[in-house]
């Protein structure tokens, strides 16, 4: 970006706007922002930091002012009609920031500067620190750009643009407008600060912000720069010490390679400049700090900011807070207050199974207007009305994530539908712990609109099944289209035309999708609600047994029709030789005997359901039909095992629907039976209708990545279309974005940055802890039991589905989410456990139709369990006992 330097037009700058981080004006946080501010005040109290410069939010407004065009009101411009930020209009702003060239003077102020602090020719570092950030109340920390490693005024005006670009950014603005901030009040300013070559560095907390524990310091520790830990790009060793010995209490040394421990001896010492420092600043502290490799044992700041997140929730496996003693539901008369950003909980349990780790911007911006869309339309099915200011989803570290406050606060205008039978449903540990405040008015609005609400499901659910029959032929017909379609031969404006036709694709199968899983939803709700009234002690098993045994589940096709496949190989002697001699990721259908049995029946299967794949909802996952090393692996995996016939497990789970039906029909009135039998046709219909309405989504997915491909190519690189959203690409497609390729670097980058980060925890409060060394744990597990049964097994736990071939007959699946593209491999598994998933999910359907016991949403289960640990699994109860095999 350094070449950007000498386009657009100078502006020119009074002096005072470059000071030293050791001057008095430096703590002026309104002139310096919050970072520089801490800083000044850490020198000024005679604690170690690295030398630097300030350079003031008064040189951000002139810049950004001349570079947009505008007179103060730097931000209102970037805003829809809704007052959200606008994606392509920040995208103009932020382009315009970074291309005009920073004003000479100013760059003569920090080239001097650093002269004078003997900076020059050395490395620094450009960080952001905004006039809004550090504060007391709100952080924002992390939203900003920071640039290491710049060695050279030219190469610091560069990272001067990147910083004051980031403010542009769309997590910036809606983090700031949920925090309640005056847009054209922000400003940032920037510390420039030599790079400090550290022996050890870190962050430390001097709270526990996990627990609250104002007896507990928390420090994660690494060797070397601690950037990639600030950045949540290493897995650090952590630390607790007690606040009054400094004694280290617990230590976690599983970190990564690279990320070594600290001593006691220097733990101690770091933990009693840190208490000091406490003391000076006046309030708990988050510390970046580092050992000075040139300057023996001297500990170095290099920021430090309150700790704003203490942490409400327990230290209870990432639940939330209890909130009450008895958690469930409180009624009032009086208007509901909205609660506190800061208090929001967050869970990705049920939307990660669905889009689990980090998902590429293009995948962010369809995922985020398709679940805004979705949300809404399954609300109103239900009868609720969702207020204009919700704030349903969001990214942390680029994982999506549910707002669990927001949705209980939609959800509780149900009367009977509890925090605890939702988190039974959707697989969120913890929900069923939180007070859902029911407004009697809200409820009452709600039994209001119920009857209308009736008589629409009703019309809707009357015309269902011959709107899906025109749906059906209709999308046979698109399908025919769009194969004989080469999009390479199109122009930039016919295959803009092409992605608006995928876009309302996507708009009416979602929309099908989600009334059909309303439809289940309901249904399932009600026959387990009968169910509950007549045998409460029985329910929930009897649930189990009546909802498994469908026989023609689609999203279970693609795993039977697999093993109809290692059926073929094993009697096709060169298909079954060279499946098992080489390596499955260097294996391709093409590969095998045109002319034999398994090379047709795989080109059957990819015509079928080659638009699948694991991690299906991500644009940028290759599809099987693109690589099917993940189909190949699963066929080794089931010829070293012998497995079952799949038939007979199915027609084992038939048996046990018919008997979960006659002790039913034994135990209540025969009117009784017919309301029970009424609801269950509906919810296996609606749950068939789901599966398959979940495949076509899948599949119109599959067509914008085939549209992303093209884009990409024309960008030089077919992957780089995932790395712009929705807006950019159309604008790209338009001619109007000329700096394409370069969002396409930066947010590769970012997205880099992301998938390095530890995962946040499946919960949490406000925004996401800092890794925490684990308690001790004891042997048993618990999550949401899914599919009935006990097993007993060693665990295998996979990460990839480049590992599907590891899997053995018996062996217990560990996988991180239910995904149902790991659905193949249930038919080897003794038993299935995921970290994410519930009862509804699609793997949930599947693994209860091949009668495979299976415990989902477990929470910390891929960090807590490993290969070859016996496990013993209760899918009715939810437990999973863990025998750990020596380490």
């Amino acid at each position: 970006m350094s070449s950007q330097g000498n386009r657009g037009t100078a502006v020119a700058t009074p002096s005072r706007d470059v000071v030293r981080l050791d001057s008095a004006d430096a703590a002026d946080a309104r002139r310096f922002g919050g970072k520089g501010a801490g800083l000044a005040r850490l020198v000024a109290g005679g604690f170690a930091v690295p030398p630097g410069l300030c350079i003031s939010t008064n040189a951000f407004r002139r810049h950004a002012a001349a570079a947009l065009g505008v007179d103060g009101a730097l931000f209102s411009a970037v805003l829809d009609r809704s007052g959200r930020p606008d994606p392509a209009r920040l995208e103009r702003a932020a382009a315009r920031v970074r291309g005009t060239a920073p004003d000479p003077t100013l760059l003569a102020e920090v080239a001097a500067g650093l002269d004078a602090l003997g900076l020059s020719g050395r490395p620094v570092a450009v960080r952001s620190s905004a006039n809004f950030e550090d504060r007391a109340d709100w952080s924002s920390a992390g939203l900003q750009e920071t640039v290491l490693a710049c060695v050279g005024v030219p190469a610091v005006g560069a990272a001067m643009l990147r910083c004051w670009a980031s403010a542009w950014r769309t997590s910036t603005l809606t983090y700031l407008l949920r925090a309640g901030a005056r847009l054209d009040d922000v400003a940032l300013a920037l510390v420039v600060q030599a790079m400090v070559t550290a022996e050890v560095s870190g962050v430390l907390f001097t709270i526990n912000p996990v627990t609250g524990n104002p007896g507990e310091l928390v420090v994660n520790a690494l060797s070397g720069n601690c950037e990639p830990l600030v950045g949540g790009r290493c897995t650090p060793e952590s630390l607790i010490l007690d606040r009054a010995t400094l004694r280290v209490l617990r230590r976690d040394g599983s970190g990564e390679p690279g990320c070594v421990p600290l001593d006691d001896n220097r733990a101690r010492d770091l933990g009693r400049v840190a208490l000091s420092a406490e003391r000076a600043l006046g309030g708990p502290l988050d510390i970046e700090w580092a050992f000075d490799a040139e300057h023996a044992d001297r500990i170095a700041f290099l920021q430090a900011r309150p700790i704003t997140a203490r942490a409400r929730p327990p230290a209870t496996a990432g639940r939330p807070q209890k909130r009450r003693a008895a958690p469930g539901r409180t009624f009032s008369l009086l208007p509901r207050r909205r609660t506190s950003p800061a208090q929001w909980v967050w869970t990705n349990a049920n939307v990660g199974e669905a889009l689990p780790g980090v998902a590429t911007p293009l995948t962010w911006s369809v995922a985020l207007r398709f679940s805004r869309r979705g949300f809404e339309r399954a609300f109103a099915t239900l009868g609720c009305a969702v207020p204009g200011d919700a704030v349903l989803v969001d990214r942390f570290h680029g994982r999506i994530y549910l707002n669990a406050t927001e949705f209980l606060r939609i959800a509780s205008q149900v009367p009977l539908l509890s925090p605890r039978r939702l988190e039974t449903l959707a697989g969120v540990p913890g929900l069923g712990e939180l007070e859902a405040e029911s407004n009697l008015l809200d409820s009452a609005a709600f039994l209001v609109r119920l009857p209308l609400t009736a008589v629409r499901l009703a019309g809707a659910n009357l015309g269902l099944d011959t709107a899906l029959d025109d749906y059906e032929r209709r999308m046979a017909s698109e399908r025919a289209r769009i194969a004989a379609r080469p999009l390479g031969a199109l122009d930039g404006s016919t295959l803009l035309d092409e992605l608006d036709r995928r876009e309302r694709w996507l708009d009416e199968t979602g929309e099908r999708m989600l009334t059909c899983a309303s439809n289940s939803l309901s249904s399932y709700v009600a026959l387990g609600g009968l169910l509950r009234l007549w045998m409460p002690e029985q329910a929930e098993r009897l649930v189990g047994g009546l909802m498994a045994g469908f026989a023609d589940l689609e999203s279970a096709q693609p795993g039977l029709t697999l093993w109809h496949i290692s059926e073929l190989v094993r009697v096709d002697g060169p298909a079954r030789a060279l499946l098992l001699e080489r390596p499955a990721a260097e294996l391709r259908v093409s590969d095998f005997d045109p002319a034999g049995p398994t090379r047709r029946a795989l080109e059957s299967f990819l015509r079928a359901y080659g638009f699948r794949a694991v991690r299906e909802a991500e644009l940028s996952t290759p599809r099987w039909s693109e690589d099917p090393s993940f189909l190949l692996a699963a066929l080794r995996s089931y010829l070293a095992s012998e497995v079952g016939a799949p038939i007979a497990r199915m027609e084992r789970q038939k048996e046990a629907r018919r008997r979960a039906a006659e002790e039913i029909e034994a135990a209540v009135s025969p009117m009784q039976f017919t309301l029970v039998r009424h609801a269950l046709r509906l919810a296996q219909k609606y749950t068939r209708l789901r599966e398959r309405m979940r495949s076509r989504v899948t599949e119109v997915l599959g067509w914008y990545r085939s549209l992303a491909l093209e884009a990409g190519r024309r960008l030089g690189n077919p992957d780089d279309a995932f790395f712009l959203d929705l807006d950019q690409i159309r604008s790209f497609l338009r001619g109007s974005l000329p700096d394409a390729e370069e969002l396409a670097a930066e947010n590769r980058a970012r997205f880099a940055a992301d998938v390095a980060r530890p995962d946040p925890p499946t919960v949490f409060v406000g925004s996401p802890p800092p890794v925490v060394p684990p308690a001790a744990n004891g042997s048993d597990l618990h999550g949401v039991g899914v599919s009935s049964g006990r097993a007993d097994g060693r665990a295998r736990v996979l990460r990839s589905p480049a590992e599907a071939s590891e899997l053995r007959q018996g062996e217990v699946l560990v996988v991180p989410h239910a995904d149902v593209g790991w659905s193949p491999l249930f038919l080897v598994a003794s038993a299935v456990v995921t970290g994410m998933g519930g009862m509804l999910s699609h793997a949930a359907v599947v693994a209860r139709e091949f009668g495979v016991p299976a415990v989902f949403g477990v929470p910390g289960v891929m960090s807590l369990v490993r290969t070859g640990d016996r496990l013993v699994i209760d899918g009715g109860a939810g437990s999973v006992a863990v025998d750990r095999a020596p380490r």
